[in-house]
């Protein structure tokens, strides 16, 4: 689960109205029995009769102030307009205007109060303005030269206004992704205010995550970065194959004896092998033979043959024959097989290792030691330690 970073800077806040409607039809009306200071609440919605100066009996209402008999309240935003269906003897209150028939009021407010004498009230529709939710900028910047940074599929709250702004509602979680260029790697983020060039302003963001999920209770801009991967050098690999003919000449029958060909040997710990009808016999588990290298480590063998039993760490039978996999330059293994006609050999070099520099005649040598062997490089030309020149 990814992390949630909260970050903290000055809030800018976005104001709008969206309009809800409340309807009080005439089962609601009809359940009204209300005097002096008492209320009724509905759907966002409170009636009150004030103290002292009215009374409503189902769909009659009798108010004795002129303009505060009743009010109406909300708790939903501002009232902008109420709509009373009814028969209208006299009608008090600013804002409110007698219609035919009925009453209606209009204004911004979230309470009103008005009077008189009203019957047959068979519905009240109330339109209320909802304050819009916070909003707040999310700026995000890359250098384009080094690669790109967007949200990560936003929600339908979220507006894009092109250039990385985005308007995001109050403690909206957005998830943010960067995606580097060829030749480069996300590194990090920064963050600071929509007015940060992230030259002189703006700071480091102790995480690394990619994609980052954040919530918004601020603006804030934030700045993916990116560094030039550093090219590593590729390992170099040689392969070494015994066919059938390689295969045919070996003949290990006594412990310790070994066969050589290509830089890899194979040897008898507690096996035979007879090259001539291609079968290999181990008797003691795992360590029956052992292959070994000089030139770097093995990564790969794979052997074609019939599988008759197989043991070792790394071995895995196949069909036909059995592959080893890992990084050592030896590697024992045991069991039965037959029918050998092909062994594969994978082998990962290791880089020169640099011993020591040596000045010759003025001239930057440098000692390395490369196949087991110690080199001098000198200008363009590689010698042995005798001086020979190496071609």
């Amino acid at each position: 689960m990814q992390k949630i970073f909260t970050i903290l800077f000055a809030a800018l806040m976005s104001v709008g109205m969206y309009a809800t409607t409340v309807t009080w039809d005439s089962n609601t009306l009809s359940s009204l029995y209300l005097y002096g200071g008492e209320s009724f609440p509905e759907g966002g919605v409170t009636l009150t009769v004030l103290e002292g100066e009215g009374e409503i009996f189902e769909t009659s209402w009798m108010g004795d102030s002129e303009n505060a008999s009743f009010k109406f309240s909300t708790s939903l935003g501002n009232f902008t307009r109420i709509e009373i269906t009814g028969t209208i003897y006299t009608l008090g209150g600013s804002g409110w205007t007698e219609t035919s028939p009925g009453a209606v009021w209009t204004g911004d407010a979230n309470e009103t109060t008005f009077g008189m004498n009203f019957e047959d009230v068979s519905q009240i529709v109330f339109t209320i303005a909802e304050p819009a939710p916070t909003t707040y900028t999310l700026q995000l910047v890359a250098d384009p030269e080094k690669g790109s940074v967007a949200l990560q599929n936003p929600s339908s709250d979220i507006i894009d206004n092109g250039n990385g702004n985005y308007t995001v509602p109050e403690n909206a979680e957005v998830t943010i992704l960067a995606t580097p260029n060829e030749g480069y790697e996300f590194i990090g983020w920064k963050a600071g205010n929509t007015d940060c060039d992230f030259t002189d302003c703006g700071y480091a963001l102790n995480t690394t995550e990619n994609p980052m999920t954040i919530g918004l209770v601020n603006d804030i801009a934030i700045m993916a970065e990116f560094a030039a991967v550093t090219p590593q050098p590729a390992e170099e690999t040689t392969t070494v194959t015994w066919d059938s003919n390689t295969l045919s000449s070996i003949g290990l029958y006594d412990e310790g004896e070994s066969f050589t060909e290509g830089g890899v040997t194979v040897m008898s710990l507690d096996g035979t092998i007879d090259g001539e009808f291609r079968e290999w016999a181990g008797y003691s588990g795992d360590a029956s033979f052992k292959f070994s290298t000089s030139l770097g480590n093995f990564t790969r063998i794979e052997i074609t043959a019939t599988i008759n039993g197989l043991d070792g760490s790394g071995w895995t039978q196949t069909s036909p024959g059995v592959v080893w996999t890992g990084d050592a330059n030896e590697t024992t293994f045991g069991g039965n097989f037959e029918n050998v006609s092909q062994i594969v050999f994978t082998i990962e070099e290791p880089e020169p290792t640099a011993v020591e520099n040596v000045q010759t005649n003025q001239l930057q040598s440098t000692k390395v030691l490369r196949d087991g062997q110690i080199l001098i490089l000198r200008g363009e030309k590689t010698f042995t330690v005798t001086g020979q020149e190496v071609k």
